[in-house]
């Protein structure tokens, strides 16, 4: 895996522009978003600079939420590619009738039986997101 950004400018002589998004490997150099392109290849010389695709995170980010939906309706969203969701009330079979609907992939609830529900709609959710758009996706639970 390389250290990849998102970025207007390649960081060439006499040009800047800021970071608008790293990946993990970037970001083990200490690259982070809002970071000066410039700033960033001195970091890491063998960077990646991918340019904006909007109607790429469009399609990806409309796919996800999509996902989410799927799962339960409500869904709170914070930006183009966070939400927070509530799966209060939804039971690991309510979770695997709609994961096994939407994707035909079968699964038993003694695969998950150790599992909290709301990390087994993370587990659902990020599963989908990668088949559908090739992205992976990261997951945090509360309470």
């Amino acid at each position: 895996h390389h250290p990849v950004v998102v970025c207007h400018s390649k960081g060439e002589m006499g040009k800047s522009g800021e970071i608008s998004a790293a990946n993990y490997v970037a970001r083990k150099y200490g690259i982070k978003a809002m970071m000066m392109i410039g700033t960033a290849r001195k970091l890491c010389p063998n960077l990646v600079v991918l340019p904006y695709e909007f109607e790429e995170y469009k399609r990806v980010s409309d796919t996800m939420y999509e996902i989410m939906f799927g799962y339960t309706a409500r869904v709170q969203p914070m930006s183009i590619d966070e939400a927070y969701i509530d799966v209060t009330g939804l039971s690991a079979k309510d979770v695997i009738d709609v994961f096994e609907m939407r994707t035909g992939d079968r699964m038993s609830t003694s695969d998950v039986q150790d599992i909290t529900v709301g990390s087994l709609v993370a587990m659902c959710i990020r599963k989908e997101i990668k088949a559908k758009t090739g992205c992976d996706a990261s997951a945090g639970i509360g309470p």
